[in-house]
């Protein structure tokens, strides 16, 4: 899964101009536009799977917003089924 978060800075996904290009030589480039103007902080950009030894993109562009007191991150676990726990901590 490609994804990607606002930490902080940037009031939503259209004030950042944001472009994100997937290139897999042999195929057609995905281009994907971060142009989400509301709080959702994360965005599901793309994934990227091995399907019988040939990558296949299939492009997302699905937003999350802090919700019913679940973090953007244990909503995209969720929606993607990763299995990961979380729990509380900080960057110090």
């Amino acid at each position: 899964l490609i994804f990607t978060f606002i930490y902080e800075g940037a009031p939503n996904w259209a004030a950042t101009n944001g472009v994100v290009s997937i290139e897999v030589p042999g195929r057609t480039p995905v281009e994907v536009r971060l142009d989400n103007g509301t709080d959702a902080s994360t965005c599901a950009i793309a994934m990227i799977e091995n399907k019988g030894g040939h990558l296949e993109i299939t492009k997302l562009v699905e937003y999350f917003q802090l919700s019913a007191g679940k973090s953007t991150h244990q909503q995209l676990n969720e929606r993607f089924g990763f299995g990961l726990r979380f729990k509380a901590g900080n960057k110090d």
